[in-house]
C-alpha cells in the first residue's frame, strides 16, 4: 500500500478537545503505517504545534500540511513551503485597531492570521466578517468554537488542498475531516472524504455525495471505525 496516502484533521476529527485519542485509534495508525500508507496531518495549527502534538501521540506523519495548507512540511524529502504574503491580508492585519475587537490570545502563524477569543468568539467574528466583507477583501474566516474560541483568517488562495499537488499523480488519497476548512480538499476530484459523527452538516453532505464513509462516532473512535472498515478494502484492492 506504499501509493495510499492517507490525511487527518486533528481537532474534531483526530481528537475532541481536551480529550486524547482512544488507544484503538493511534494502534490502527501505526499498523498503517508499518504496512507502508503515508498519514499527513492537515489542521490551521502551526508546525510548531502540531509537531508537538504528533511526538506525544508517537505518530510520524510524512506530511504536516499546517496553517490550513498556507505552511506544508514534509521531513522526509526536507521540503518546505510557505505561502507568499498576501495583500490583503497585511491589510486586515495592519487595521486591527479599527475593529475594537474583543480581548484574545494572538496564535504565531506564518502565512494566516489567528486569534483565541474564548467565550467571545462568535462577537469577534461579526466584527471581522464585517471588516472584510466592508472592503471587500480576499479572505475567509474559520471559527473554532468547540475548542479554544480561536478564529483564522486566511487569504482564499490557500487551502488544505494544495497540499495534493505534493503528492504523487498515483496516489491514492483519502481523508478524514469534519470543519468547514476541509470542504476544499473533501471535493477535490483526487480525494476520496470521510468523517465523523460530530462533522458539520456541509461536510457530511459532501461525503454522501462523493460515497465516502460516514462514522456514527465522533472524533477519534469513529476515525479509527473508518480506518478498520478502509483498510479491509484498500487490502482486497491491492491482494
Amino acid at each position: 500500500m506504499h501509493n495510499v496516502y492517507i490525511g487527518l484533521d486533528r481537532t474534531g476529527t483526530l481528537e475532541l478537545p481536551g480529550l486524547p485519542p482512544p488507544a484503538e485509534l493511534s494502534e490502527r495508525l501505526h499498523e498503517l503505517q508499518d504496512e507502508g500508507v503515508r498519514l499527513f496531518i492537515a489542521s490551521g495549527k502551526s508546525y510548531d504545534v502540531l509537531r508537538h502534538r504528533c511526538a506525544e501521540l508517537k505518530l510520524t506523519p510524512w506530511m504536516y500540511c499546517c496553517e490550513n495548507g498556507g505552511h506544508i512540511v514534509i521531513p522526509e524529502h526536507a521540503f518546505e513551503t510557505v505561502a507568499p504574503k498576501h495583500r490583503d491580508l497585511e491589510y486586515f492585519a495592519r487595521s486591527l485597531d479599527l475593529m475594537d475587537l474583543p480581548p484574545g490570545k494572538p496564535e504565531v502563524k506564518r502565512s494566516i492570521w489567528s486569534r483565541q477569543f474564548d467565550k467571545e468568539v462568535h462577537d469577534a467574528k461579526d466584527i471581522i466578517a464585517r471588516f472584510i466583507w466592508r472592503h471587500d477583501l480576499a479572505l475567509n474566516v474559520y471559527v473554532h468554537p468547540e475548542h479554544d474560541g480561536a478564529i483564522d483568517v486566511i487569504p482564499t488562495t490557500i487551502d488544505k488542498a494544495n497540499l495534493v499537488q505534493y503528492l504523487p499523480p498515483a496516489a491514492v488519497i483519502h481523508y478524514f475531516g469534519d470543519g468547514d476548512n476541509d470542504l476544499g480538499i473533501m471535493r477535490h476530484a483526487r480525494v476520496t472524504p470521510h468523517t465523523v459523527s460530530n462533522a458539520r452538516q456541509a461536510v457530511r453532505a459532501c461525503v454522501a455525495r462523493r460515497n465516502g464513509y460516514i462514522s456514527d462516532l465522533p472524533a477519534g473512535m469513529g476515525v479509527a471505525d473508518m480506518l478498520e472498515r478502509l483498510s479491509h478494502r484498500l487490502g482486497s484492492a491491492h491482494a
